[in-house]
């Protein structure tokens, strides 16, 4: 009889304890950067994991991976990935106009259906990105591209002010 309750109180806890290992993040900011591997660096600082604390990328910061990847979420439901030899500078973090400069490198957005109350710019060179539809982006430096899988972004190049809808 104690072996059972034993038994059974072990998968009890075990069956309580799941739903706590998987950590909802919300951020009063954007930049959060939810997940990285390999070498990445914020500034000139390697990033280092610590269990349930995610650094930020402040206004102004800049986040840059050498040999690994990192993913960055910029407002709920709003997911900036980078690539290998990549670099972004975080513009402007606030949630209802956030803008992320792309430097050098290769960036995927994988944007939820867009809220009122927040914005997300995508900035490369003289082109600002602004994502209208839930879809996925993809924009590279070398040679300068933004593909849309699915959604659809304005593009607004600084030099006409024209915008251009691609998707």
């Amino acid at each position: 009889y104690g072996r059972a309750c034993a038994l059974s109180t072990l998968a009890a806890v075990t069956a309580l304890a799941i739903p706590a290992g998987a950590q909802s993040v919300i951020s009063t900011h954007s930049g959060l950067i939810h997940f990285f591997d390999g070498a990445v660096y914020l500034g000139d600082r390697p990033l280092e994991s610590h269990l349930g604390r995610f650094p930020s990328l402040p206004q102004g910061g800049e986040l840059r991976t050498a040999e690994g990847r990192a993913e960055v979420l910029l407002t709920p439901g709003v997911f900036l990935r980078l690539g290998e030899r990549s670099t972004i500078r975080m513009v402007s973090n606030d949630l209802a106009d956030t803008q992320v400069e792309l430097e050098a490198g290769s960036a995927i957005v994988d944007a939820g259906e867009p809220s009122a109350d927040t914005s997300v710019t995508l900035i490369y060179r003289d082109w600002r990105v602004h994502f209208l539809r839930k879809g996925v982006y993809r924009i590279d430096s070398d040679p300068p591209c933004l593909l849309v899988s699915q959604g659809e972004a304005e593009v607004i190049a600084d030099t006409t002010g024209l915008p251009v809808s691609v998707g």
